[in-house]
């Protein structure tokens, strides 16, 4: 597991991680918690100080983790942080999306300009498009008015109609 900012500058590996838990939801958010202390035998953990809010946990196989509020506990002694993560999606739960009633293509990466994927551009311009099915490029589906989060959008109302 890697840390890294919200704009992917590498932190470094997290070590001593123990009670590891991933509760996965392939159909929404998925969450993360673990634990990381501060020093193990003898050793300070240098990136304890960087396991903060807004920073990313990157797996290799389970996700990208947006790390919430670490919460730390102590004896005086040993200090711990307990991490709680939620998947990267959680950034269109945040962004508000609008859309008129209309027919939209999803994608045209010629023109993306009023696609569905051009307008969730829009909501932030450090995203970007990846991969996308050419079966999905040029494809045209009508919605009624829209005004709530883009990741409902995307997961009940898009998915699986276009």
């Amino acid at each position: 597991m890697r840390l890294q900012t919200l704009a992917g500058k590498e932190l470094g590996v997290i070590p001593w991680v123990s009670n590891l838990n991933f509760e996965l939801n392939y159909a929404d958010v998925s969450r993360v918690e673990f634990d990381v202390p501060r020093h193990s035998d003898g050793k300070i953990n240098p990136v304890y100080h960087l396991l903060t809010s807004y920073k990313m946990l990157f797996t290799e196989r389970l996700g990208i983790y947006i790390l919430q509020r670490p919460a730390t506990s102590g004896d005086g002694i040993s200090e711990v942080k307990h991490i709680t993560g939620y998947s990267i999606e959680q950034l269109f739960e945040k962004k508000k999306l609008y859309l008129e009633e209309g027919t939209y293509n999803f994608w045209n990466p010629v023109q993306p300009e009023d696609t569905i994927l051009g307008r969730i551009l829009e909501l932030d311009t450090t995203w970007n498009i990846g991969y996308v099915d050419p079966k999905l490029i040029g494809c045209y589906r009508t919605f009624d008015e829209y005004d709530s989060d883009a990741l409902r959008f995307l997961l009940w109302q898009c998915y699986g109609e276009v």
